[in-house]
């Protein structure tokens, strides 16, 4: 009887700890998701996606760099290398703040074919996400850099 009741006490501490790491307000998915979308639309040029993930002002935002780029017949190329949340805070019950340590690999890639790409920029970033919750879905509202260091072909910061 004991060993039952440990192996279910086992179990259900599993199950918690297999809920808790896929939470539908975990920072680490919430800005996973953000940035996978801004990156999918300057790739694709389809913005559609940002409603799903960010607030109105924010898409609108992503929404102008994007037009932007493709009016001047260039796509964002970006790529996410590294992400670490440094911290998570509530600030209320369907609101919290996401800082984040990131490292983004980016150039911007001609739209006509046999256009030489730019430069490849390495940077890494300290940024802080706004995030709420609307209805079922955490969307980000505003997000602000707070630190951006360049980095070198090899990974090391240019400013030192």
């Amino acid at each position: 009887m004991i060993k039952l009741r440990t192996f279910i006490l086992i179990s259900a501490a599993f199950v918690l700890a297999d809920f808790a790491c896929t939470r539908a307000d975990d920072p680490l998915k919430i800005v996973r998701s953000y940035n996978s979308a801004v990156i999918m639309a300057h790739r694709t040029g389809d913005t559609a996606r940002l409603a799903d993930v960010a607030g109105e002002r924010e898409a609108r935002i992503v929404g102008v760099l994007v037009t932007t780029k493709r009016g001047s017949g260039l796509v964002l190329e970006a790529t996410l290398e590294r992400l670490e949340i440094v911290s998570a805070q509530t600030t209320g019950p369907d609101s919290q703040l996401i800082e984040t340590m990131e490292q983004w690999r980016y150039y911007d890639r001609p739209l006509k074919p046999g256009g030489n790409p730019g430069q490849i920029i390495q940077a890494a970033m300290k940024l802080q996400y706004e995030c709420v919750r609307v209805g079922a879905a955490w969307k980000v509202m505003k997000v602000k850099v707070l630190e951006n260091i360049f980095l070198d072909q090899e990974g090391t910061d240019t400013q030192r």
